[in-house]
């Protein structure tokens, strides 16, 4: 019978000798099989500390059926159902083995575990095989936010976040606004805080008569706590347009004081 190694936190291993090894969020349990490589075989010890932020993952061995139904393949590729016997012997016939996986749709029970081993926590791949040498993909979808090292790592790799603009430095800017692109990155940077600032300076906007403008400046003015707030937002609710009232409508009850709307947590 083959033997696999499940790879696991240290913390779980006492529950894993009472129970078994119970399946994961998906119903399945991933492991991968004992061969002569040692690399091959814990090759995901190194990615999984990466995206679980566990500080230490030990190796589950158990015995499992050479008949065995499991799921095989390589991570970003289609998987396929067969015996465990044939899945392994497809990984010895790789010429590239690193980022294959198996699982099977059920549990490990107790009586199938045989031991529980610690491992260097330096074995396998990072990101994906073969990346060491390469510089990681900070995109959301490959690095999440909150993830181990992930802040240092877009720091180093894309430096520090640009700062937004100060508002008279946006204002100035929206004078020379060509489009609507142009005017919503001079106008989010009004919406960084709530500020006692008069709002006329918006009026030119309210003259231009197009929609997307009309709601950019109403979803904009409930961030200036001026009396002159309140009369430009009636101007907008009592227009011909009524999807720019039902908005300015929403802004007027978000400025009021004690409304718990969105800026009541700015």
């Amino acid at each position: 019978m083959p033997i696999v190694v499940h790879l696991t936190a240290a913390k779980n291993v006492r529950s894993i000798l009472r129970s078994g090894i119970k399946p994961g969020a998906h119903g399945v349990v991933y492991f991968m099989p004992v061969v002569q490589s040692h690399l091959v075989s814990h090759q995901w010890l190194r990615e999984l500390k990466r995206f679980s932020g566990t500080r230490e993952l030990v190796g589950v061995y158990a015995r499992l059926p050479g008949e065995e139904m499991v799921w095989s393949g390589r991570y970003n590729e289609a998987h396929r159902q067969g015996r465990l016997g044939d899945a392994i012997a497809e990984l010895n016939r790789r010429d590239d083995p690193l980022g294959f996986e198996m699982f099977v749709e059920r549990g490990i029970q107790t009586q199938e575990v045989e031991r529980v081993r610690p491992l260097p926590q330096l074995l396998g791949w990072r990101y994906q095989p073969h990346a060491h040498g390469k510089l990681p993909c900070v995109c959301p979808a490959c690095l999440a936010r909150g993830s181990v090292r992930s802040r240092q790592l877009r720091l180093r790799l894309e430096g520090p976040p640009p700062r937004a603009p100060s508002a008279s430095a946006a204002l100035a800017r929206l004078a020379e606004a060509q489009d609507i692109y142009d005017i919503q990155d001079c106008l989010w940077p009004l919406r960084m805080k709530r500020r006692v600032m008069d709002p006329s300076v918006l009026l030119p906007l309210l003259e231009s008569g197009d929609e997307e403008i009309l709601e950019e400046v109403a979803i904009t003015l409930p961030y200036f706590r001026h009396p002159a707030t309140p009369r430009m937002l009636q101007q907008l609710i009592s227009g011909p347009n009524s999807r720019i009232a039902e908005v300015a409508a929403a802004a007027l009850e978000a400025y009021a004081p004690g409304s718990t709307g969105a800026l009541s947590a700015a």
